[in-house]
């Protein structure tokens, strides 16, 4: 049984009220969230589940045991292994096959408007207009001297290759940072120029070294960005390969810009011109179909009651068998599709 609700913290109180074993989803996809305030629970003593903490596992296997609510933060969904009899999604899915058991009860969370879904359904799946816009662009504004002088640094051949700051490209399609991750992969798929490591787009983080940190974590992350090509006393970091140093790269930078440790430039998105144009009628055809998928979980939404005490009365607080919860499961994907 679905239910919705617009008020996260009163839903979680009521399912704890009711069933034994409640799984409260916090993992959140669109750029602005309405968070849950985990503290507004403490009362019930939640378990929490987070993929950085070690005992995590151990949060799960006493909340199984003694029941309770397990606040989820995970950005996977919940194995199947994992039983429970409620389920609350603090941010609504985009899919119906997002609903995994639906033979147990489930609380979808109603926002005050959808525009937030709407918006974030076009930058994981972007519109084939805007991918058209960014190739577009990037054809007219050719490789600037500054940035040739990056390509040297790298050893990239300059043949083909555009480039503009990921800032500059922003203001000119009107977009966001966060967008601009997708957009930049659609509009330039695959791979490309066999100089720019056989990529077709490659992103340049420009790092100013400052003063060496104390924590461990961040000196070994320091020490990493000291490695890298250096151009006019920036180190040139190319895509994801602080990854290899530090798990939670992106994380760290952050943290050692604050300190002062490092000082971020403007992001440089490099563009092979010469590679694949992508096809434009099967990016309308995905994003369309997203937005199709989006409009069946909100119809599905807004038709659900409003999760009362009173409305679960009919519901025991019984744990569904398994092999009952997968194939529901899978009978929910075959009907509404595979995920994007």
């Amino acid at each position: 049984m679905i239910f919705q609700t617009s008020n996260k913290k009163e839903a979680a109180r009521i399912l704890a009220a009711h069933f034994r074993c409640v799984l409260v989803r916090c993992y959140y996809r669109i750029e602005k969230p309405i968070r849950l305030r985990a503290d507004l629970l403490n009362k019930l003593e939640p378990y929490v589940a987070r993929h950085d903490n070690p005992a995590t596992q151990r949060q799960i296997d006493q909340w199984m045991r003694s029941g309770g609510v397990l606040l989820d933060y995970r950005y996977r969904r919940p194995t199947e292994e994992i039983l429970y009899d409620a389920h609350l999604y603090c941010e609504c899915p985009f899919s119906l096959y997002e609903l995994p058991y639906l033979d147990t009860t489930v609380v979808i969370y109603r926002p005050p408007s959808w525009r937030s879904h709407e918006k974030e359904v076009s930058r994981r799946q972007p519109p084939a207009e805007l991918c058209r816009k960014l190739r577009a662009l990037m054809g007219s504004v050719g490789l600037s001297p500054e940035h040739a002088a990056v390509c040297d640094a790298l050893g990239l051949d300059t043949k083909g290759i555009s480039s503009l700051t990921n800032k500059e490209i922003c203001a000119r399609l009107g977009i966001t940072p966060h967008q601009l991750i997708r957009v930049r992969r659609y509009a330039f798929p695959g791979s490309g120029n066999s100089a720019m490591n056989n990529r077709s787009q490659l992103v340049v983080l420009p790092i100013i070294p400052r003063i060496e940190p104390e924590k461990k974590d961040e000196l070994l992350m320091y020490r990493a960005i000291l490695k890298l090509p250096e151009l006019n006393g920036a180190r040139l970091a190319v895509g994801g390969v602080l990854g290899n140093t530090i798990k939670y790269w992106t994380v760290m930078i952050r943290a050692l810009a604050r300190t002062g440790s490092i000082s971020l430039m403007d992001t440089i998105g490099l563009y092979s011109m010469n590679w694949r144009v992508p096809d434009y009628d099967a990016l309308k055809i995905a994003h369309d179909r997203a937005r199709e998928k989006l409009d069946a979980v909100i119809a599905t939404v807004e038709a659900a009651p409003e999760l009362t005490a009173a409305a679960l009365r009919p519901f025991p607080p019984v744990r569904v068998p398994p092999s009952v919860s997968r194939a529901r499961s899978e009978a929910v994907a075959h009907a509404h599709g595979t995920p994007d």
